[in-house]
Formats: structure tokens, C-alpha cells, sequence
């Protein structure tokens, strides 16, 4: 089985778009990203997302943190069906920001 990689593209100044397998192989590789910087409010869709894992809700919380500390707000929108379980396994629903 070959490793699927992730990556964020970026849509607009705004809007950015999280592709691949997000899972704890991969989301260290994304956890430098700055997406913040450049306007107060970012949007990340994640419909293109494939496998999830607890390294998903890892790298989820820490950009949303990162983001906070810089007074900016980070929305993840469009999450797979299996994110949602784990967030509900792990009752982040109130930590992540969704829309």
C-alpha cells in the first residue's frame, strides 16, 4: 500500500484547500504551514481529504491554536464523515472552529 502524501493549497488569500491522506504520517509535514498570516480569517475546506487519524485532529488544533495566537480565526469546513467521528470521540466539537 503507497503512502498517499498531503499538501494545502492555497484558493485565495482566504481560502485554502487541505488535500490527500491526512493521517499521522503525513499532517508533520503540514504542521509549519502558515496560512494565518496574511488576512484575519482563513477557511480551509477539507472535502478532498482522504484517510483521517487522530494526527488529523492533531494538526487541526494546532493551527487553530497557532492562529489564535496571532489573533487570526481558522474555520475548517466540508469535513469527512470520519474526522467528524473521531472529533466526536475525542468531544473536540466546541475546540475546532467549523462552519
Amino acid at each position: 500500500m503507497a503512502l498517499q502524501s498531503a499538501e494545502l493549497e492555497k484558493i485565495a488569500d482566504d481560502h485554502y484547500q487541505l488535500r490527500g491522506d491526512v493521517t499521522l504520517y503525513t499532517a508533520s509535514s503540514l504542521a509549519s504551514v502558515d496560512a494565518f498570516s496574511a488576512v484575519d480569517k482563513v477557511t480551509i475546506d477539507l472535502s478532498a481529504v482522504g484517510k483521517t487519524d487522530s494526527g488529523t485532529l492533531a494538526l487541526l488544533v494546532n493551527w487553530q491554536r497557532r492562529a489564535a495566537r496571532q489573533g487570526k480565526v481558522v474555520v475548517f469546513s466540508n469535513l469527512p464523515a470520519s474526522l467528524e467521528s473521531l472529533m466526536g470521540l475525542y468531544d473536540l466539537g466546541s475546540v475546532l472552529e467549523l462552519n
